[in-house]
């Protein structure tokens, strides 16, 4: 395995968003950090704000028009059914949030273009706490996934922010914010 790898400094990477203190953390990771970036790689574009990927799109769709998490399975369920739409055809305001669908018909005919395929889902032997060091050994599945220049979408327990890499889980059944889990999107 490399040394280090930081696929955040990738032309293919979206600029850093902010989810606000809105729910839609799994939309974020898996939508406009992971897909935008595999999208982007794929076609050789450079991402920008407005040509990344909604994740209002996705949220939106699962989240019953309030202000709750949704599982990385919806969110890859959405991708692979419907694609997404960009930042600019549907934005995401943290300040004043719109829950409703799309209603740009052409938007959403040109995310049908852009669809994910397959997810490649991945389990960490163990069980309990599956981290609980910057030497544990169940980190080398991570680290070769990020080599291979992929961006891991995992989840952890948010009880406790300040001990949070001892909690991450990437196989399972993550809900958001009800089941008390973040997501997030490891690039390096």
């Amino acid at each position: 395995l490399p040394e280090s790898v930081d696929l955040s400094e990738s032309p293919f990477f979206p600029p850093i968003g902010d989810q606000g203190g809105l729910g839609s953390c799994s939309a974020w990771a898996t939508t406009y950090y992971q897909f935008t970036y595999e999208m982007h790689k794929i076609n050789c574009i450079n991402s920008t704000k407005k040509n990344s990927y909604s994740p209002s799109w996705t949220w939106n769709f699962s989240n019953h028009n309030l202000n709750e998490g949704i599982s990385i399975q919806t969110a890859y369920r959405t991708l692979s059914l419907l694609g997404a739409e960009t930042m600019s055809e549907m934005p995401y305001d943290r300040t004043d949030y719109n829950y409703r669908w799309s209603d740009n018909e052409e938007a959403m005919r040109n995310a049908l273009k852009y669809r994910v395929k397959k997810v490649n889902v991945f389990g960490i032997s163990g069980t309990g706490t599956v981290v609980s060091n910057s030497f544990d050994s169940d980190l080398d599945t991570i680290k070769s996934v990020l080599a291979n220049e992929k961006v891991v979408v995992a989840s952890m327990n948010n009880r406790s922010y300040s001990d949070s890499m001892k909690h991450i889980i990437v196989r399972g059944n993550n809900s958001g914010s009800k089941a008390g889990t973040h997501a997030v999107a490891i690039v390096g």
